[in-house]
């Protein structure tokens, strides 16, 4: 496996600035994450905040033994006790093979940049992947992309209701029988069946969706003691529970300073990452496996959609009896992260830097200073039959992942063919057209119906032309076949569906091909540089 480094920047302007060290993007954050001694005054800045450690520490070793390959992550959980110790962390919606491949960019990131600090400062700094399980939109989590024919499809698990994932039972036999279907459509390799049997074991352990990630994600980072908490598993909400409290306490504060933000930022050209109304405390309330928003207008709390009013006090009071029932959105999640966990660094894709730009003021209403924002590496893998024929056609690889291959196929097409296909059916057309202009005309003279009649005739004449120009260059397609399935199979690696492979592809689908010490060698490289995006050559 090798490594190069390729130049695609993010098409966020926001992500894009901020990797350029632009002031205009970076005076949205409390950190330049481009000046060398970042991490030193972030550790520096912890030590002023509490953090309960050894409660921390008890919930998520109790959190990590639920999974098959816990080890490495427990041995990791224990280094949260010392009192010199910080973390690295980012996270993501609990999708079923762990989601899309920039999931798995995002860990990996996190682990690799765990342990340069760690190196560094001196302390321990322990890789949290904080899995989005209060998350009840199902419909984002709940497909894998698999190919068909030489067509993608989505293969989905149907859920016939919205539940928050940590809650989202999953039906044994249903995802088994995704899971063969998800296998059955990958091509066979000496590494498919073990493979199979690896991730069928550990979905035949998962009760909801946020358990199968989880038991997937720490076997693939099994040597890399990968921490996993799930904020959305009751177990956590004790630990939260002075922070909802903060929160809803300040809930006008967090409501202004946010808006404030949003609209600072919306000045300075960056658009509205979070569109949402004035009223939203950012804040849910769980019921019976679904989540409601929580609406504050100044006097009393709300549940959108459902006819329930709370006041202040009644809001504390079910807080201090049910703690499992509240939840954050985009805007708080950051903040109950940070209240939780002594944070060095938060690692972000681009969506996330655009909204996390939108959280400095809410940081601070909140009493604390934004975590430094890093962004996570980005990557496309190619196998070495496209590599070869990449290497044959001297193609850009740059310019394929940004904008895929279709431009230079069709070129290629045009240059092996001797007939003049367009041309010769555009000046058909033409001719006839003027041929045809005589017969229009006298038609439209003579009365309104020959007229219309006149205009549907030379319709059908000309979709008969156009019909041969298909069939034609459709002849020319099939003699040239094999050429052409070659671009298509290099477009399906770099821009799958039009899109990045990274947003695209889930890993099940190169650890099928490399076999699954991929992530660990992946490791080894020590892939973390800012703003490149990587080709790995499998």
């Amino acid at each position: 496996m090798i490594v190069e480094e390729l130049k695609l920047l993010p098409s966020s302007k926001a992500a894009k600035d901020y990797l350029n060290n632009q002031n205009d993007m970076l005076s949205f954050f409390d950190y330049n994450i481009h000046q060398p001694t970042v991490f030193q005054q972030r550790l520096s800045d912890l030590q002023e905040q509490p953090y309960d450690r050894d409660a921390l520490s008890k919930a998520l070793l109790s959190y990590q033994k639920r999974f098959a390959f816990h080890d490495k992550a427990a041995q990791q959980v224990e280094k949260l006790k010392d009192p010199r110790s910080v973390v690295v962390i980012g996270g993501q919606q609990a999708g079923l093979l762990t989601g899309p491949l920039y999931t798995i960019y995002k860990a990996v990131t996190i682990v690799l940049l765990a342990r340069e600090q760690e190196r560094a400062l001196g302390v321990p700094v322990v890789p949290v992947f904080w899995i989005a399980g209060e998350d009840h939109d199902l419909d984002e989590i709940n497909a894998v992309p698999i190919e068909k024919n030489g067509r993608w499809r989505s293969h989905r698990i149907e859920e016939k209701r919205k539940r928050i994932a940590s809650e989202a039972g999953l039906n044994k036999e249903t995802l088994a029988k995704w899971l063969a279907t998800v296998f059955r459509s990958l091509p066979e390799t000496e590494h498919t069946l073990p493979l199979y049997e690896r991730v069928k074991t550990l979905a035949g352990r998962s009760n909801t969706y946020t358990d199968f990630f989880a038991e997937l994600l720490l076997y693939l980072f099994r040597d890399e003691g990968l921490v996993v908490f799930d904020s959305g598993d009751p177990s956590f909400r004790t630990l939260e529970k002075s922070c909802f409290h903060m929160l809803i306490q300040k809930t006008k504060n967090v409501q202004g300073a946010f808006a404030h933000q949003v609209k600072k930022l919306e000045q300075a050209g960056y658009g509205r990452p979070i569109i949402t109304e004035e009223t939203n405390a950012h804040l849910f309330y769980v019921e019976e496996g679904s989540r409601y928003r929580i609406d504050y207008t100044g006097e009393n709390y709300e549940l959108n959609g459902k006819n329930q009013t709370f006041s202040r006090e009644e809001l504390l009071e079910h807080l201090t009896l049910h703690p499992e029932r509240f939840s954050n959105n985009v805007v708080t999640r950051p903040v109950m992260q940070d209240a939780l966990f002594p944070v060095l660094a938060f690692v972000a894709g681009p969506g996330e830097i655009s909204y996390w730009a939108t959280l400095k003021r809410v940081f601070h209403e909140c009493g604390m200073k934004m975590s430094p924002v890093v962004p996570r590496i980005s990557a496309t893998c190619v196998p070495s039959a496209v590599q070869k024929w990449f290497a044959e056609k001297q193609y850009s690889y740059e310019e394929a992942i940004a904008h895929g291959l279709e431009k230079e196929k069709e070129g290629w097409l045009e240059e092996q063919t001797p007939w003049p296909i367009d041309q010769v059916v555009e000046e058909a057309i033409t001719q006839i057209r003027h041929s045809h202009k005589p017969i229009k005309d006298l038609a439209e003279q003579i009365g309104e119906t020959p007229g219309k009649l006149a205009n549907k005739n030379w319709s059908i004449i000309e979709s008969q032309l156009r019909f041969m120009e298909r069939r034609m260059k459709r002849h020319v397609r099939e003699r040239f076949e094999h050429e052409l399935s070659k671009f298509d199979e290099a477009e399906r690696w770099l821009k799958p569906n039009g899109l990045l492979q990274e947003r695209h592809d889930h890993v099940i689908q190169l650890l099928n091909i490399v076999g699954d010490d991929f992530i660990p060698r992946l490791i080894s490289m020590n892939i973390n540089k800012m703003g490149v995006h990587y080709l790995v050559k499998l």
